[in-house]
C-alpha cells in the first residue's frame, strides 16, 4: 500500500488504504484503489466495504491526503488532486425495516461456510420449526480462497417487520472447527437503532441454528387451522425439508392406496438445485384414515445429516408431528397415518 490514513467524524470512523496501480502505458492514467474499513460504534464492529476506484489521487511523498466519513457511516469524502470526491459506502434499509447483520471472519477454508436466513412458523407451539421462505443465504458462496481466506465479510439484509418476527438463522461449517481467530456474530439492528445479538460462534461452536419468534402467535400453525385449510375428508400434510450441502442428491415421495382401488397414488419431488436454497416447505391435502409410506433417498448414500451438513426432514399431519430424521444411508422409509 502506498499510504494509509485514519479519520473520524462524529460517531463513525474509517481507515482508508490507498493502493496506486501504476501502468506502463503513458496514455492510460494510473488507477488508485481506496480500500475502506469502517468502525460502526452502533453495531460495535468493523465493516469492510468494496474497493473504490479513482484516477484522482496521484500519491507521492510530498502530497498529504485527507478523508472523512459521515456521522452515519454512509458517505466517504476523499480529497484528491483535482478536488473532493464523495462516495456512498453503505446501503441503508428503509425507515420501517430492520437490518440483519452477519459479521464473519473467515479462516483458510472459506468455501466450507454456508448460512441462511428464512422465515418460519412453529407447529402446535412446540419446538418443531418449519421453514417457509428463504430470505437470503450463502451455500458455499465464499468459494475463492484467494479472495476470501482470512478476510472480514459483513452481510446485511433488510427485513420487513413480518419477516423479522418469524425467522431462523442457520450457520454451517462443513469442516468444523473453524480456524484460530475465525468466527461470526449475527445480530439484528432495529429501525430505532437498538441491536440484539442472535448468535456468536467460533471454533467447534460455529455450526449452529437460532430461531426468532418461535413463541409469536403469528408464527404458529395449530392443528385446528391446519385442518381448516383442507376439505372435510382430507388432512393437511406438511413436509419441512432442510438440505445438507448437496440438495441435488435428495429426492422423496409419499405413496398410498385408496380403499377399493388397486392403483398406488403418490406425490413427491426430485431434481432439487442449490439455487432453491437450503429449505423446502411442501404442503398438500391428503385423504383421511389412510396409511402412507414416506420415502427419502440420497444418491450418494450418506443421508442429509451429518457428514456434509446438518440436514433434517420433519413430517406433520394436521399439525401433529408424524416423523423426523436425517441420519440415514441411501434411503429411509417411514409409515404414518392409519396403518
Amino acid at each position: 500500500f502506498s499510504s494509509a490514513l485514519f479519520s473520524s467524524d462524529g460517531s463513525a470512523s474509517a481507515a482508508v488504504f490507498l493502493e496506486e496501480l501504476v501502468r506502463n502505458n503513458p496514455t492510460v492514467p494510473n488507477t488508485d484503489v481506496l480500500h475502506v474499513v469502517s468502525f460502526n460504534t452502533a453495531l460495535v464492529l468493523f465493516e469492510k466495504f468494496g474497493s473504490l476506484n479513482t484516477t484522482d489521487v496521484a500519491l507521492d511523498n510530498n502530497r498529504t491526503t485527507h478523508a472523512s466519513i459521515s456521522e452515519d457511516g454512509v458517505t466517504l469524502a476523499f480529497g484528491g488532486k483535482s478536488g473532493v470526491q464523495v462516495y456512498g459506502i453503505r446501503q441503508r434499509c428503509g425507515n420501517n425495516e430492520d437490518t440483519f447483520v452477519l459479521s464473519l471472519v473467515l479462516d483458510n477454508n472459506p468455501s466450507d461456510i454456508s448460512w441462511s436466513l428464512a422465515t418460519i412458523y412453529t407447529v402446535n407451539n412446540v419446538s418443531s420449526v418449519l421453514t417457509n421462505e428463504l430470505i437470503q443465504g450463502c451455500n458455499n458462496c465464499y468459494a475463492s480462497d484467494e479472495n476470501f481466506a482470512r478476510t472480514l465479510v459483513v452481510e446485511e439484509v433488510c427485513l420487513s417487520p413480518n419477516q423479522r418476527s418469524c425467522m431462523q438463522f442457520n450457520f454451517t461449517d462443513s469442516t468444523s472447527p473453524m480456524g484460530p481467530n475465525a468466527g461470526f456474530q449475527a445480530f439484528l439492528v432495529f429501525a430505532n437503532g437498538t441491536r440484539s445479538v442472535l448468535k456468536t460462534g467460533q471454533g467447534s461452536t460455529a455450526t449452529t441454528s437460532v430461531v426468532v419468534g418461535a413463541d409469536n402467535p403469528k408464527c404458529s400453525q395449530s392443528a385446528a387451522n391446519s385442518a381448516a385449510r383442507c376439505k372435510g375428508k382430507e388432512d393437511l400434510f406438511l413436509l419441512s425439508l432442510k438440505f445438507d450441502l448437496y440438495p441435488e442428491e435428495t429426492d422423496w415421495n409419499v405413496t398410498y392406496r385408496l380403499p377399493n382401488f388397486d392403483d398406488v397414488q403418490w406425490f413427491g419431488r426430485a431434481n432439487y438445485t442449490a439455487n432453491e436454497g437450503n429449505f423446502v416447505l411442501y404442503e398438500t391435502c391428503v385423504p383421511k384414515q389412510i396409511c402412507f409410506n414416506f420415502t427419502i433417498n440420497d444418491s450418494q448414500g450418506d443421508g442429509i445429516c451429518c457428514q456434509n451438513g446438518d440436514g433434517e426432514f420433519i413430517g406433520f399431519l394436521n399439525g401433529n408431528e408424524m416423523f423426523r430424521g436425517g441420519n440415514f444411508n441411501s434411503s429411509e422409509m417411514i409409515q404414518f397415518g392409519l396403518c
